[in-house]
């Protein structure tokens, strides 16, 4: 089911929520594309782990956004690569 959620952000949330995704401190605002996969990433992480909410949420901050490839996490670079159209 494709839903169609509407989510009003500020500029500050936006920065604050790039911060989360990159798990890094910076200036950029996250991006549509950035804010859907990183919802993505939540919902995901909800259904396939025994973890609360609270444990799921701090994951994701603590981490930033997780790639994977065949379920299994790997890093961003490994990730393009393997996902690259020739």
């Amino acid at each position: 089911m494709k839903t169609n959620v509407q989510i009003e952000t500020s500029d500050s949330q936006r920065k604050h929520l790039a911060n989360i995704y990159d798990n890094k401190i910076g200036n950029r605002h996250i991006t549509r594309k950035e804010l859907t996969q990183l919802i993505q990433l939540y919902i995901d992480e909800l259904l396939k782990a025994e973890k609360t909410t609270e444990q799921v949420v701090r994951g994701v901050v603590e981490d930033g956004y997780r790639y994977y490839h065949n379920d299994k996490r790997v890093s961003k670079e490994e990730f393009e690569r393997k996902n690259v159209s020739p």
